[in-house]
């Protein structure tokens, strides 16, 4: 191969690198054009390079609710006080729930946990610093059981310190959730409230 024969490869070489230059350029020009799905991929990938996605998660809406109530707002050091757990269902009919109460263990002492629906059983797991209770209907029973402002449950706490100590109905703790579950498998996800007992 001479020279000139050289020259002519290398021209050739340089004209198809810049038709193929030439054909990205114009393909990305008018993928551009394009206002939809191409626009938002790029800002997306404009943000994900210059900070991280915000993907903000939507708590799930609230039905139904429970409600503690204690037998007093106050007490002494030794005595017991009795919480009372009522329920609304918003209209669905309860076939078992999960509660979680979060209270101070250093104040008071968890004594036991009592259905006042004689078709529920009770089941109750104390953790380092609230109850997990499992209520479940029996399943023999098929009379419909929908909450309307229901006590449903009677926590029993023994105080022993000085001071105001909160308890609170809490949604989550860990995997374990506050919840109902209806005859259709629907899982509520209910309102919550809190209480403050002052000890003497």
């Amino acid at each position: 191969m001479n020279i000139t024969e050289g020259k002519k490869i290398y021209f050739y070489l340089l004209i198809i690198f810049f038709a193929i230059f030439v054909g990205s350029g114009l393909f990305l020009a008018l993928a551009n054009k394009d206002g939809t799905g191409n626009q938002q991929a790029v800002a997306t990938s404009t943000a994900g390079s210059g900070q991280q996605d915000i993907i903000l998660a939507t708590p799930a809406p609230k039905q139904g609710l429970f409600s503690i109530l204690p037998s007093s707002n106050t007490t002494s050091v030794g005595d017991q006080v009795t919480f009372n757990i009522k329920a609304d269902s918003n209209n669905k009919n309860i076939v078992g729930y999960d509660l979680l109460v979060f209270y101070d263990p250093l104040s008071f002492n968890f004594i036991n946990a009592t259905s006042d629906l004689p078709n529920f059983k009770i089941y109750n797991y104390a953790k380092a610093n609230y109850i997990s209770l499992t209520a479940i209907k029996n399943p023999q029973d098929k009379t419909a059981s929908t909450f309307f402002n229901t006590d449903v449950l009677n926590l029993t706490f023994k105080a022993v310190k000085v001071g105001q100590s909160t308890f609170s109905l809490k949604s989550k703790a860990g995997s374990e959730t506050t919840d109902m579950t209806t005859d259709k498998s629907e899982v509520l996800n209910p309102a919550l409230n809190n209480v403050t007992i002052s000890v003497k």
